[in-house]
């Protein structure tokens, strides 16, 4: 479990990856992919679904052997194109890539203040081609519990001289560059951020199904918002 204060007015927290939300001293406290399933007085339970990849079962060819064969096949074209992994340490460096990618795709430009928050608890990725950043992710990463959750994916909205077949394949390459580099370091869980169940939006079906090409375990969890706080973001909206 990591814990992440937010500096308001409201002394606002967020607890990420609790077995058990904790009733008493909590009214201030926003429970992130908590395990527990329970209704409470003090907060708004909201289910969340999300796609696992639990790194201990496999070596890093059962890894990529237990992709679908045409996430396979591109990792191994993006390998033949010599693309290149590599951590990212300016914080900045990626709000401006991942910025780009929002303006184009109609998302909503990064908090960089909220995002900094995480900085004790965050990892950047990237591919490279030619001294050119194709695809970043960043992750949010529990070392206790050993789990590495994606928050962003962005790719090069730019596209100079870059066909787009390449940026798909180094997009599934970071993924599995990423969970091999999370492996390595003794991760556990490889958490995808998120998945739509039963969705009727083109582009969430979209997005589940390059979710859905690594063959993931699809896990439930909850958000539990403080009932305060939830009726306010209720009347903002």
């Amino acid at each position: 479990m990591i814990k992440f204060s937010i500096k308001n007015k409201l002394n606002l927290m967020e607890h990420w990856f609790e077995k058990k939300i904790k009733i008493f001293n909590s009214l201030n406290t926003n429970y992130i992919q908590c395990s527990e399933n329970k209704t409470t007085l003090t907060h708004i339970k909201v289910l969340f679904n999300t796609s696992i990849i639990f790194l201990e079962k496999f070596s890093e060819n059962d890894l990529i052997n237990s992709f679908k064969k045409n996430t396979r096949n591109e990792i191994r074209r993006a390998e033949k194109e010599g693309v290149q992994f590599e951590i990212e340490e300016n914080i900045n460096r990626f709000a401006s890539f991942f910025d780009a990618f929002a303006k184009v795709k109609g998302l909503n430009e990064l908090n960089l203040i909220k995002f900094k928050k995480y900085e004790k608890n965050l990892v950047i990725t990237k591919v490279i081609s030619n001294e050119t950043v194709l695809v970043m992710h960043s992750y949010v990463i529990d070392p206790i519990c050993g789990r590495a959750r994606l928050l962003n994916s962005a790719t090069n909205m730019e596209k100079i001289d870059i066909p787009n077949s390449l940026i798909s394949q180094a997009n599934r390459y970071l993924h599995f560059s990423d969970m091999c580099y999370f492996k390595e370091l003794g991760y556990v869980e490889y958490d995808f951020g998120g998945i739509a169940i039963n969705t009727n939006n083109a582009k969430l079906e979209g997005i589940n199904s390059f979710k859905e090409s690594f063959n993931g375990n699809l896990v439930t969890e909850y958000n539990y918002v403080p009932f305060w706080l939830w009726r306010i973001r209720k009347n903002v909206k």
